[in-house]
């Protein structure tokens, strides 16, 4: 019986939404390269409804997305700053 509970718990599904601003190319790839699916997910927050992007796959696909999907962003973000770009600091509090 702990064998199939395992197998049950392994085939089962989750959803990791996407956060807001990553690129339509970067979910595209991550879809491609790791066996999750892209949905639609409705949630609902303090009376309001509203729609966001999930990857939806098994607790170890989702490890693996999540993964690829911050490895393709922080190599988006080197591209945008990459050598003769200007780095932006943060400005302190204090003047």
């Amino acid at each position: 019986m702990g064998e199939q509970g395992g197998g049950e718990e392994k085939a089962r599904k989750y959803d990791m939404i996407i956060p807001l601003g990553v690129p339509a190319d970067i979910i595209a790839e991550v879809e491609r390269r790791c066996d999750v699916k892209v949905v639609q997910r409705e949630l609902e927050r303090g009376g309001m409804k509203t729609t966001v992007l999930a990857f939806r796959g098994t607790r170890e696909a989702l490890k693996e997305a999540k993964k690829v999907m911050e490895e393709l962003l922080e190599r988006r973000v080197e591209e945008f700053s990459g050598p003769g770009r200007p780095t932006r600091r943060r400005r302190s509090g204090s003047s």
